[in-house]
């Protein structure tokens, strides 16, 4: 096994400090050295538990300093489904409703799919209002809200669908055609907790400057909140890719995709998982190979020498985005940019508050 620690601690020392770096997974962070997870699934509570902190103690052992259990956001009265005429199709839910006083925000967003339905879970923000409600005074003043949720539909299938939102609203829509543009990718779940096995299973940990740098990470719960790092891989960028095609859509909300190909000269190679963070207005991204036994033990496998061609698309995270020119860079090779003419948010008919 990769040390995971050691590994960590040499990429940061090579960084530079002062990033925006801004990524929806796992972090590795210096000073002291620990592990921040945005949100853990447990069962069927997708993001239960949030703003994990763990602390290494030493290169296999990590603490856990923090961690908050995700409320549900209770004030919402209204879910609209929402289909603007676009290809390929986007899917949003409008939530709205009223905060009772000045305290409170939205938080943590988390989404599942399976088989047919999608699972939403919106909480309130983990501020000092929400961990301390009696030490912080709020307004008496109402506060409507709005939010609009882009589903993550991009590579299912035609068909119909449900949806599930705080396990109180629930509601359908159909997609006519396949909601893809080329062969797609699968999508990177949050970390899960098993409490069978009192293991956490993470699919990636970032560090600043290279999203998914470490992958198919596994703790294991002991005595006194530590926690036993049983795996993780360093994963390997894909060097096999040869050309990089820009894909921006006219219908709005604008979507902006990377259509990703080359050869694989050995059959060995396979096509793993891609990420993507923010540095500023530049996406990092990293395509990485499958983790197989190759990339683990290169030393001890026979590859046949035959040449297979392989394309896929990778969808960038561009709604939300405010107007203006973004750069992309990928695996550090293929570089481009483009631009977003307006706020990339969709607006329905509704009133926005």
């Amino acid at each position: 096994m990769k040390n995971l620690y050691e590994n960590l601690c040499f990429a940061i020392s090579v960084m530079i400090a002062g990033s925006s770096f801004a990524s929806e997974n796992p972090l590795y962070e210096e000073n002291p050295s620990r592990v921040s997870i945005p949100a853990v699934t447990a069962g069927d509570q997708y993001g239960a538990y949030q703003d994990l902190a763990l602390r290494f103690k030493d290169s296999d052992t990590l603490e856990l300093v923090s961690v908050q259990e995700g409320v549900l956001l209770n004030y919402i009265n209204q879910v609209k489904v929402l289909q603007p005429n676009t290809v390929p199709a986007q899917v949003f839910l409008e939530i709205s409703g009223e905060f009772p006083s000045g305290c409170g925000k939205i938080g943590h967003i988390v989404q599942h799919e399976a088989n047919g339905l999608i699972s939403v879970n919106v909480y309130f923000e983990n501020d000092d209002w929400l961990r301390n409600p009696e030490l912080v005074p709020c307004t008496l003043a109402m506060r409507p809200f709005r939010e609009v949720i882009p589903l993550q539909v991009y590579g299912l299938s035609a068909g119909e669908y449900q949806y599930t939102l705080n396990n109180a609203f629930t509601g359908s829509f159909t997609l006519a055609a396949d909601a893809s543009t080329s062969t797609v990718m699968p999508a990177i779940k949050l970390p899960v907790y098993s409490e069978e096995n009192s293991t956490l299973s993470i699919p990636a940990i970032d560090m600043p400057g290279k999203p998914g740098a470490f992958q198919d990470a596994e703790l294991a719960l002991g005595s006194n909140n530590l926690w036993q790092l049983n795996e993780a891989i360093e994963a390997k960028r894909n060097e096999s890719i040869t050309s990089v095609e820009l894909i921006q859509t006219s219908s709005f909300p604008v979507q902006v995709f990377l259509k990703i190909s080359g050869e694989y000269n050995h059959g060995c190679a396979r096509t793993g998982q891609t990420h993507v963070a923010f540095d500023g207005k530049k996406l990092l991204i990293n395509s990485y190979y499958e983790n197989n036994l190759w990339v683990v033990s290169p030393e001890v496998v026979l590859c046949a020498a035959v040449i297979t061609p392989f394309s896929f698309v990778y969808p960038l995270p561009v709604y939300g985005l405010d107007a203006g020119e973004y750069q992309y860079d990928l695996n550090g090779e293929f570089t481009g940019s483009f631009t977003l003419t307006q706020n990339n948010v969709y607006e329905s008919s509704s009133p926005a508050y």
